[in-house]
């Protein structure tokens, strides 16, 4: 009579992406709060965090685009951004155009070689009170 030998599971765990000099790549929402944490925590409430996220990815992905292209898809941006508000002061514009270029130069500082796009950003709020992002991105060749 044999004793069967009980065999312990092993947990596979979900094998992360690794760049090309062997780190492995950050899920995109860490690396949103990574560059983005302290504007985005100045909202108000959850749709103000919301709307700073917004800009926040838009951000990011301005800065994974070639460096000619940048300068005209932040003009594109402010344009864009500006239509929304009915009156839109120089200060204001000034003010949205320094958060976004911070943006840019803090994503492009921490991430230089993370050249994925943010298709899609949620910020919300668990049962437990913490606050979360979740967020999916296209890698870009």
């Amino acid at each position: 009579m044999s004793k069967s030998k009980k065999r312990k599971k092993k947990h596979r765990s979900i094998p992360k992406a690794i760049t090309p000099t062997g780190r492995p790549v950050a899920m995109i929402s860490e690396r949103i709060m990574g560059f983005a944490n302290g504007f985005i925590m100045g909202g108000k409430d959850l749709e103000h965090k919301q709307a700073l996220l917004n800009v926040a990815c838009s951000a990011s992905n301005i800065a994974s685009t070639p460096p000619p292209k940048r300068q005209q898809l932040l003009e594109a941006f402010l344009r864009k951004h500006d239509e929304g508000y009915s009156q839109v002061s120089p200060e204001q514009h000034a003010a949205r155009r320094s958060d976004l270029e911070k943006l840019i130069a803090n994503k492009l500082r921490l991430y230089p070689d993370d050249r994925r796009q943010i298709i899609s950003a949620q910020y919300s709020r668990n049962p437990d009170g913490t606050e979360m992002v979740h967020a999916a991105a296209l890698r870009v060749e």
